[in-house]
Formats: structure tokens, C-alpha cells, sequence
């Protein structure tokens, strides 16, 4: 990658992506990646942030969550 701003960015988000727990499994890590990554690249003005990843993973847990606990693929 070309563009140092942008390798310390990916830098960042697999950072915290990968220090990110979840009750369930590497899955959602893996998705939480890619979704950050995806909103990066929207360039919707907004920078990434620490703190984007918790905030993400917590919709990603009550979303992705059946009512009886489960965690859906």
C-alpha cells in the first residue's frame, strides 16, 4: 500500500479488531474487521477511532443474537 495515512489506518482497525472480545467466536471478529475496513473506505468524512471497534461489536452481539442467546452465523 501506497499511502502511509492509510497503512496506519488498517494498522489500527486489525489492531483493535483483534483485541476485541466476543462471547461467541473468531467469526465475528473477522466481520468486525471487515466492516470497519468497509467504513473506512466509504470516505464518508468520518476517521476511524479508537473505540469504533467496542461500538460496533456491541451491535454486532445484540443483532446478531436469537432471543434465547444464540449467536446467528
Amino acid at each position: 500500500i501506497e499511502n502511509v495515512h492509510l497503512r496506519q489506518i488498517i494498522w489500527e482497525i486489525k489492531k483493535d479488531a483483534r483485541r476485541t472480545h466476543f462471547d461467541s467466536d473468531i467469526l465475528n471478529n473477522r466481520f468486525l474487521l471487515h466492516k470497519l475496513l468497509l467504513l473506512h473506505q466509504l470516505e464518508t468524512g468520518t476517521e476511524y477511532v479508537q473505540g469504533m471497534n467496542e461500538i460496533l461489536a456491541t451491535l454486532i452481539d445484540v443483532v446478531g443474537t436469537t432471543p434465547d442467546g444464540r449467536t446467528e452465523p
